[in-house]
Formats: structure tokens, C-alpha cells, sequence
């Protein structure tokens, strides 16, 4: 990919103890690295040193009392450039072109400006000043290796007896809603308050009234079961345990439905405040403002003192609400997901993607609850021991003046400021100056309250001015609040990309203001490619494979990804940003495989259309701040084919893999599917819903998406885990009709099977409780933390047949062990271990 000239302001990373000033050797090799990675640089041959910082900075304010290069400026003939930075402080690669050599005569104004800068920012270093790094969240540093899940035995739904005392819309009662069933999992965890506070009252959109009396309300903590199975409670047990969820929907405003009701997770924190009466200093944080280990450090923070996670998310179908309530060695985190116990277990926090989605969850095809992910923390009863802190981003921060003098006024316009948390009380926004960890207010204004999600979406504050007191240095220059509860001011944030904040460099009276979009660059960065994996229609589904790196070793991407069209004329300009999904690259990630999914659609055009049929190139792409940007160096060239006509499914030899499975094994469904009549491209979603014999209506429904081209068969396979017990059941699979939606009575297919106990190998085993599955389902290795030392792990497959068997060492003290399992076939298996004290401990697990 051609790249223009690319001069960006340098993010610094932590300083070393040993940094030392780079030779001109050591820079040469910096600059043949760099030329090597790119197609067009990759001969060695002809790279030349054609400057240092100082034959091209006569200004004695900018030298350093060393008089060391701050920069070196290397040629790649006459082609390309690179500057390479002087000290190891700085990042080694400071910008580059490759739109021709470096021309050291009769500097463009804005060029000289930069360099000056550089140059600025290496004399603050050499003079012993510190390195700016953008300002991260102060956390807990240890934590205890393990927290087992707090909510132990409790494992509520959505249906009755939980949702009793909701409303009734046509004739239905309504279900409680994911985010009244999350949070009163962890009410009853803290079996507080006795009482709420308060009445409320709203109207849902049908028109019916919503209200709930708080203050005269005793909640019956001893009458609510941790579960609720069919007979096995009284009514007193199940008004109790009802009328809590009402409470909790009714609070937020719950959208009731009879099928999925739902509210805003936002809402969540004011309402324990103001009607349950909770601490006031919990807060809600979104994860883009965060990185990785900030976002991982906070949930940590939270579990490890006692405090289960009112978590938020959402798929490509629905949003869900959620608890996180333990974690373990290998920072997977224990989800309760509020189904009854269904998929309950251990997922990474980048891919909560359970099996079987529950009521309100979507469907199988959703990709997990990866986006807009959001939390409260501090959640728990009043305690004297907590603390606030404000949680305000925005996308923008500008000023009218990117070099003045001490005293000189500017402008600061601040774009989209908002509150993400609980209500802020009488609070200050100020404009900070950081360097060491001490924070300088330059100015500041009073915002007095502001609601949740409240804020503004632009304003422009005048007369600001840098004071004649600041030394000479380096500063992060960002907008910061302080609550009247506060003691220190708090780093608003921003998303990954965005023009946010500033480095400040000070020298003498001269004030240089650099905008700065985060720890990571994206073009030295990020790296990728991308191929199809079909031909490509217009309009129509596309499938890609990407394979991403981030180059960074000491920080994260995280945000959407997908791939990019770009027009191939004269003018090249991106029309779609297609497949995107939310992705995490952590720093020194290497080649990571991603297969993504979406239509061909123009979405990044005034008006979203399908991608006209022709010639493009692709890219992977990211999104950048406001803007979507392709990263790596490869163009591929691809065709979009015009689509035309509605073929016909054609369906043959469907059969199940086996008509006898086991309780938790996975259902094969094989059929041989082709296209008739006229028509080129079938891309649709089949159904297939399971039904107990006898039974005329199911909830039990999966999805699998096809993509058929015309003289190209396929043999389908649809393979999930049926969520059944013992028992006859029969499996109908559907494709949707033409307008829209599937009928029941015209299945393409009726397949009984049956479901039995699992072998008698479980029934041997002593204890299934003292081993716990990080995540599920398994793919390359099992990973699993027991109770006990193990002296032997075995895998069984469900006719009792073993399939591994390995030795383990008595000399581990974590209880933490690994199984490679990558040649099992995919299905279900159970994995027994044999303790040094002679116990054993059994669990199931899913191999993919």
C-alpha cells in the first residue's frame, strides 16, 4: 500500500533505568529494519545518513547540554526517508515517507516545527527530565491468584416464578428482563437492603403503568431459593423472589415484553443508589476508554474484595446483562449468565460467547457479547472505606493555536463531553498539565451536576492561557473532573485513535501543543492481510480470512476490525468497512487469525447500498478515532460479482452423524445442499428446532449460516449442543421463505433421536465439584484448576473409551494443569483425575 508522509508526534513509553543515547550505527540498523518490512525498501543497498538533529536546528533553545543527536534522518535513495530517534526513551521510528528522499535545504515551515519538537522533547530527556507516557488508571498491582465465584448455588431466569409479578402485555406475562434478573443475582449475594428507598413509577411503550413502592417494601431474603426448580418451591418462596425482579426492572425503566423485555445497563448504578439504597461512590465505565490491563485490573479489584460485576454487553443480535463473579490463574473470568445455570463457566472477556444463548440472548449466530461491553463497580452496601471517581470521555479536544507564548491566550474546543457514571455533584472540568505524576490545573470551570449519559456535544472555551510559573518540560496536556467528593482530578477519556489530548512542550517562553491519539501508532503498529475465502457478490454475503499482528510489545489495540473496499480509480477513496468486529491485539500479538463475516454494502457512503459490481481493493481495516483506516502493506485486488435470480434450495441425503447421542454430547445434522432453477447466489440462514416427541412448539432453535454458489455444492454440516436431557426427541431444520421469517409446517427435513445417560465412568468417580473447566467449549488444550494435587488425568469419550492418559508431577503447588486435546474429534468428552490422596474429581467438557 502506497503511503504519504507520515511525521507523528511520538508516544514515549516508561523510562529505563539504563537508556542510553543510540550510536549512528544502531540508528542505521533501526532504518534498515524499517526499509526491510516494506516491498518497495527492501534492498539495503542504498541507505544513507543525510542529517542529524543538528545540522538542521541552529536554535540554542532547542540543543540539549550533551549536544547528541536528538534524530537522525536516513534516505532510502531517492524514494523514502526515515527519521530514527536519538535516545532509546524516545520510540525508534519518529515518521517516514516514502514519496521521495528527505531534502535537508529550505524546510517547509510545518516540517521544521516537528523537528523542533522532536528535538525539544530529547532535551528534556538528556536534561533529566521524565518521558511522557499518557496517564494510566492507578490500581491494585497484586491480587489473590484465584477467586472462586461468589454467587455459588444462585442461578436465576428470566421465566416464572422469577417473572410472576411482572406485567401482562396481550394477554402474556412478560419476562423479567436480563438486566433485572443480573441484578437482584447480586442483591440476594448481598441480601441487602431490608428496605429500599422511595417510590417510582413510568409507563412502557404499550401505555401500561410500571410502578413499585421501595420505602414500604421489605425484601425476603430467607424466602428466596439460589435456584427455583418446577415443584420443588412453595408460592411464599416464589412471591419473594418475584417481587425483587419487579423491583429491579421497575427501577430501570424496563421495556417489558413477553419474549425479551429490556433497559439500559447505564441505569443500572443511579437506581441502586436512589431505590436500594447502595454505596453512592459506585460507578459505571465503559471498556473503549480503557486498556486492556486497566479494564482487567479494575474486574480483579472488584472480585478479589468481594464485590461481584454487574457486566454489559452485546452480540451482532442483542444486548445482555450479566455477573462476573470469580476468576482464575489464567485471567479467565467465572460468568453467571443469568439462564439458570445454563453455559454458566470460564470465558476470556474478549470472547464471551456462550453455546446456547438463553432468554433475550439471541441466537448462535450472535458471535458473543463482545461489543459495547460496559460494568459497574463498587457495587455493595454503603461502607465508609470507599471513594469516588468521576468517569467522564469525549471524542475530540481541539485548539485554535498549536505554538504560543506563556500569557498568550487560545481556544479550547471540546467536542461530545459526557458522563458515563453515576450522577456528578457539583464538580469542576479542568485542562491539566501532567509531568512525574503531578497534575497542574491551567484552568478550570464548574459543571455542577451532570446526570448519567448526560453531557454536551460541543462547546468552545475562550481565553485560556499557559502560566509564566511552568518550567521548562514536557507535559501531558488533557481535560480532566473533580466531584465535590474528590480529591484529585480525573483523566477524561477516549476511545483508541482519538485526538483527545496534547503533549505540551515547554521551552522558555515557547509553548508547542502536539495532538496525541494514544500509546500505539497505528501505521508502525498494526499490521495485516486478508484473503476471501469465496467469490464475492454484490450485496451478498462475504466471508474473510484476516490475519492481524500488533507490533507494540508494551501496548494494546482494542476496537473494530474488518475489511476494507477501496475504489481502484485515480482518486482511491475506502466505500466499505465490511465484517467489522470488536477485536483485541495484545502487545507483541503475532499473526492472529480472524474469520469474519458481512454483507457487501457501501456502508461508509452518504447512503448505505450495495458495492457495485467491479474491481476493488481490499485491506484489513480499523477503526481510527472517527475514521476507518487499512493497515499493512499488501493490496489485494478482488472482483464483486453481480448476483442475479432467486434459486431454489435443494436439499439431499440429510442425516444426523448419530441418532443416539449422550446428555451434553453435541447433535450432527450432514446434508448434501445445491441450488436449482435460475439464480447464481444463495446466502441464507437454515433453522433447526428441536422438539420433544409429542411436542408441537419449541424454544429450542439454532441457526447455521450457508453460502451456496450455483455449480458449487456443499456439504453442510451443522453441529450444537441440543441442551437436552434423556429422553425421544425429533429435529426439524427449516430454511426461511421468501417473505421473510420460517413456517413451521413445511420443514425441509424431520430426524427423530434419542438422548441417554452418560457412561457408567461418571457414576465411579467420588467428587465432580473439586475440578473446574476454565472455558468452554475446549479447543487446542484443556485447561483445568482442582482442589487437590493430581497424580493422573485421563479423557474419556462417552462410550467409556479412554483417549488420554497423563502422568502429572506431585510437585505443583497451583493446582493448575494442561491437556493438549487438539487430535480428539469434536463432541463431548469427560476428563477424570486422580488425586495424591486417592479421591477422584470428574467434569464434562465440549471439544470443538
Amino acid at each position: 500500500m502506497k503511503k504519504i508522509l507520515l511525521l507523528f508526534w511520538v508516544l514515549f513509553c516508561t523510562i529505563s533505568t539504563w537508556a542510553t543515547q543510540r550510536s549512528t550505527g544502531e540508528a542505521l540498523e533501526i532504518a534498515r529494519s524499517f526499509f526491510a518490512r516494506y516491498p518497495a525498501t527492501r534492498s539495503v543497498d542504498d541507505i544513507r545518513l543525510v542529517a542529524i538533529s543538528g545540522d538542521l536546528l541552529k536554535s540554542a533553545s532547542t540543543r540539549s547540554v550533551s549536544n547528541e543527536p536528538a534524530f537522525y534522518v536516513y534516505n532510502h535513495g531517492q524514494s523514502a526517508y526515515v527519521i530514527v530517534s536519538g535516545d532509546d526513551r524516545m520510540k525508534p521510528v519518529l515518521g517516514y515517507s516514502d514519496k521521495g528522499a528527505f531534502v535537508t535545504d529550505n524546510l517547509p515551515p510545518n516540517i521544521q516545527s516537528w523537528l523542533e519538537s522532536y528535538n525539544a522533547v530529547h532535551t528534556a530527556l538528556v536534561n533529566g527530565e521524565q518521558a511522557i507516557k499518557e496517564p494510566r488508571l492507578l490500581t491494585r498491582a497484586v491480587f489473590p491468584e484465584t477467586v472462586d465465584p461468589m454467587l455459588g448455588e444462585i442461578n436465576w431466569n428470566q421465566d416464572a416464578p422469577y417473572n410472576n409479578a411482572c406485567p401482562i402485555v396481550q394477554g402474556n406475562r412478560c419476562v423479567t428482563g436480563c438486566v433485572a434478573t443480573a441484578m437482584a443475582m447480586i442483591l440476594k449475594y448481598h441480601e441487602y437492603p431490608v428496605k429500599g428507598k422511595g417510590t417510582y413509577s413510568y409507563k412502557i411503550s404499550s401505555g401500561l403503568e410500571c410502578s413499585f413502592d421501595y420505602g414500604n417494601t421489605t425484601f425476603s431474603w430467607d424466602k428466596m431459593l439460589p435456584q427455583y426448580v418446577s415443584g420443588s418451591y412453595t408460592t411464599e418462596q416464589a412471591n419473594a423472589v418475584a417481587e425483587l425482579m419487579y423491583a429491579c426492572g421497575v427501577a430501570v425503566d424496563m421495556e417489558y415484553s413477553p419474549s425479551s423485555s429490556g433497559a439500559y445497563s447505564f441505569k443500572v448504578g443511579q437506581a441502586l443508589i436512589d431505590y436500594f439504597g447502595y454505596d453512592e461512590n459506585l460507578g459505571y465505565v465503559c471498556r473503549q476508554y480503557f486498556t486492556s490491563e486497566e479494564w482487567m485490573n479494575m474486574i480483579k479489584t472488584e472480585l478479589s474484595e468481594g464485590r461481584p460485576v454487574l457486566y454489559n454487553g452485546a452480540s451482532k443480535d442483542v444486548g445482555h446483562e450479566f455477573v462476573f463473579d470469580g476468576y482464575d490463574a489464567q485471567d479467565m473470568i467465572h460468568v453467571n449468565w443469568g439462564w439458570g445455570g445454563s453455559n454458566n463457566g470460564y470465558f476470556e472477556v474478549v470472547s464471551l460467547d456462550p453455546s446456547s444463548p438463553g432468554i433475550g440472548g439471541g441466537t448462535n449466530l450472535g458471535g458473543g457479547f463482545i461489543y459495547q461491553q460496559g460494568m459497574l463497580i463498587g457495587l455493595e452496601p454503603p461502607t465508609a472505606s470507599s471513594s469516588y471517581t468521576s468517569h467522564f470521555y469525549l471524542s475530540k479536544l481541539e485548539v485554535n493555536k498549536k505554538e504560543i507564548a506563556k500569557g498568550e491566550s487560545f481556544d479550547l474546543t471540546v467536542t461530545k463531553l459526557y458522563n458515563m457514571s453515576t450522577k456528578f455533584q457539583n464538580g469542576q472540568l479542568a485542562l491539566i498539565a501532567e509531568k512525574g505524576g503531578k497534575q497542574l490545573a491551567l484552568w478550570n470551570v464548574s459543571l455542577g451536576n451532570v446526570n448519567t449519559n448526560y453531557g454536551s456535544e460541543g462547546q468552545t472555551f475562550s481565553n485560556i492561557t499557559i502560566s509564566n510559573d511552568l518550567v521548562d518540560g514536557t507535559y501531558a496536556l488533557y481535560l480532566a473532573t473533580k466531584d465535590m467528593r474528590e480529591t484529585a482530578w480525573s483523566r477524561v477519556r477516549s476511545g483508541y485513535g482519538f485526538e483527545s489530548q496534547f503533549t505540551l512542550t515547554v521551552t522558555g517562553n515557547k509553548c508547542i501543543l502536539t495532538p496525541f491519539t494514544g500509546n500505539l501508532t497505528l501505521q508502525e503498529d498494526l499490521d495485516g492481510s486478508v484473503e476471501i475465502l469465496h467469490n464475492l457478490y454484490s450485496g451478498r454475503k462475504g466471508d474473510f480470512k484476516m490475519i492481524l499482528s500488533n507490533r507494540n510489545m508494551t501496548n494494546d489495540f482494542y476496537g473494530l476490525a474488518g475489511v476494507v473496499f477501496i475504489t481502484t480509480d485515480e482518486k482511491p477513496q475506502i466505500i466499505s468497512f465490511t465484517g467489522y468486529t470488536q477485536l483485541e491485539l495484545k502487545p507483541g500479538t503475532n499473526n492472529k487469525e480472524v474469520i469474519i463475516s458481512g454483507n457487501l454494502i457501501s456502508n461508509l457512503t452518504e447512503t448505505s447500498t450495495d458495492i457495485p459490481v467491479g474491481d476493488y481493493y481490499i485491506c484489513p481495516g480499523v477503526r481510527w478515532g472517527e475514521y476507518v483506516y487499512g493497515i499493512g502493506d499488501n493490496l489485494v485486488t478482488v472482483t464483486v460479482n453481480r448476483a442475479y435470480g432467486s434459486p431454489s434450495l435443494v436439499v439431499e441425503d440429510v442425516r444426523l452423524e448419530k441418532n443416539q447421542i449422550q446428555v451434553g454430547e453435541k447433535l450432527k445434522l450432514l446434508a448434501y445442499l445445491s441450488l436449482s432453477g435460475a439464480g447464481n447466489v444463495y446466502d441464507k440462514t437454515l433453522m433447526a428446532a428441536i422438539f420433544t416427541v409429542g411436542q408441537s412448539s419449541t424454544s429450542n432453535i439454532h441457526y447455521a449460516e450457508i453460502f451456496i454458489e450455483k455449480d458449487h455444492p456443499l456439504d453442510f454440516e451443522m453441529e450444537f449442543d441440543p441442551q437436552i436431557d434423556e429422553g425421544s426427541y425429533t429435529v426439524n431444520l427449516y430454511k426461511p421463505e421468501l417473505l421473510g421469517g420460517y413456517d413451521g409446517n413445511k420443514p425441509l427435513c424431520r430426524l427423530d433421536f434419542s438422548v441417554g445417560s452418560a457412561t457408567s465412568i461418571e457414576d465411579e468417580v467420588t467428587d465432580k465439584e473439586g475440578m473446574i473447566i476454565y472455558q468452554q467449549p475446549v479447543e487446542d488444550v484443556l485447561y483445568i484448576r482442582t482442589s487437590n494435587t493430581a497424580k493422573m488425568i485421563s479423557v474419556y469419550n462417552l462410550a467409556g473409551q479412554q483417549m488420554i492418559q497423563q502422568k502429572e508431577s506431585a510437585d505443583n503447588p497451583t493446582k493448575e494443569y494442561s491437556i493438549p486435546v487438539a487430535g480428539l474429534p469434536s463432541g463431548c468428552y469427560i476428563v477424570v483425575l486422580q488425586s495424591t490422596d486417592g479421591k477422584a474429581y470428574r467434569n464434562k467438557f465440549m471439544k470443538r
